[in-house]
């Protein structure tokens, strides 16, 4: 288990230490509202699901329990909407069971309110916030799926969208202009994903395939469902190998223009 926690100071690019987390977890959800990082559920220390919420505030430094969750879940989906944190899927107890639940936590009355389910149960995916809904993408429930669902608060409803192109778990999610970037992962084998597959408000996707190296990115094929359309797209760009390094990406009014990949650091052995 990991104890450590360190804040990285965008202004300056450096890395600074903070308080420990006060129980230490793995395969956690968080999401920050408000100058507060929520960090929700995970493993324990006994390699069990836990339901403790540990909140940490930005301005005192410091760390405050917070409302325990429903259940007890770890790999859960976790993006923060206004005042309210959402908290779909997962795994609960026994093991590695994948569930559809869908909790909102109200940060300001710090209560738990069960909302609709997730269209299919699973767990170790993505979430973003974007205008206001919650995008679930990925995850696993028995096998790796592209699954891509959009959570209305107001109307407490899941619509189903196209799934990705290359399905994954375990891999990170972040919204750029409108855009949802979902980055590396893993399939159903233990190698890990070089695949980055974009959502822009345009309805368009740019993945990166897993791939060698030097293969480029192969245009997306068209797909059409009620209110939507994916739209064949092409981007130069670099697929990264076996390892997921960084990533960058050069932007012209929202627009990717291309996706370039340095190679990793060396990791030293002490």
């Amino acid at each position: 288990m990991i104890l450590a926690w360190a804040l990285l100071l965008l202004q300056t690019g450096t890395w600074s230490s903070i308080p420990l987390l006060p129980t230490p977890r793995q395969e956690v959800g968080v999401a920050a509202v408000e100058g507060r990082v929520w960090v929700i559920g995970g493993i324990d220390a006994d390699r069990r699901g836990s339901s403790v919420v540990e909140i940490y505030d930005t301005p005192t430094n410091q760390w405050q329990p917070g409302p325990p969750v429903p259940i007890p879940i770890h790999h859960p989906m976790v993006a923060a909407a206004g005042s309210k944190v959402y908290v779909a899927g997962g795994y609960t107890e026994p093991g590695f069971t994948p569930v559809a639940y869908t909790f909102e936590l109200d940060t300001d009355t710090l209560k738990w309110t069960r909302k609709a389910d997730m269209p299919a149960p699973r767990g170790a995916g993505a979430a973003v916030a974007h205008n206001g809904k919650i995008y679930v993408i990925g995850g696993e429930r028995g096998t790796t799926v592209g699954d891509t669902a959009v959570f209305d608060p107001v109307l407490n409803s899941w619509t189903p969208l196209a799934p990705m192109p290359t399905p994954r778990n375990h891999h990170g999610a972040a919204v750029i202009r409108g855009r949802i970037y979902v980055v590396g992962g893993r399939p159903d084998t233990p190698s890990p994903l070089s695949a980055i597959s974009c959502l822009p408000s345009e309805a368009k996707e740019i993945p990166l395939h897993r791939s060698a190296p030097s293969r480029s990115m192969r245009p997306t094929t068209r797909i059409s469902i009620p209110g939507l359309r994916w739209s064949p797209c092409r981007s130069r760009g670099t697929a990264l190998g076996q390892r997921l390094s960084e990533i960058v990406f050069s932007f012209r009014e929202g627009r990717p223009l291309r996706a370039t990949a340095r190679p990793p650091n060396p990791i030293s052995s002490q």
